[in-house]
């Protein structure tokens, strides 16, 4: 089960971005940040910081004080969020 997951991964990596990165994040910024990132709680920006440098590109251009994002147990609201949270407590 997880070399499957391991292999989806290592193919998903191969191919790059997809359409939808480019095209909101990286090339409509003023559409991701009007109306994605309003949407995201405290948690999802943290994270979503993490993912590249363009991730945290978007978020300056924002506005979001990056330097300042951190996340907290009271704020786990995903399931993604409780297993990131789960693998630290290891």
């Amino acid at each position: 089960m997880k070399e499957a997951v391991v292999d989806a991964k290592r193919k998903r990596l191969k191919l790059g971005p997809t359409k939808i990165w480019t095209g909101l994040v990286l090339h409509h910024k003023d559409i991701f940040v009007s109306h994605v990132l309003p949407n995201l709680n405290a948690i999802d920006r943290y994270f979503f910081s993490d993912v590249n440098t363009e991730s945290f590109d978007v978020l300056k251009y924002a506005g979001v004080s990056v330097s300042k994002l951190e996340w907290g147990v009271s704020q786990c609201s995903s399931i993604s969020t409780l297993e990131e949270l789960w693998n630290l407590s290891r």
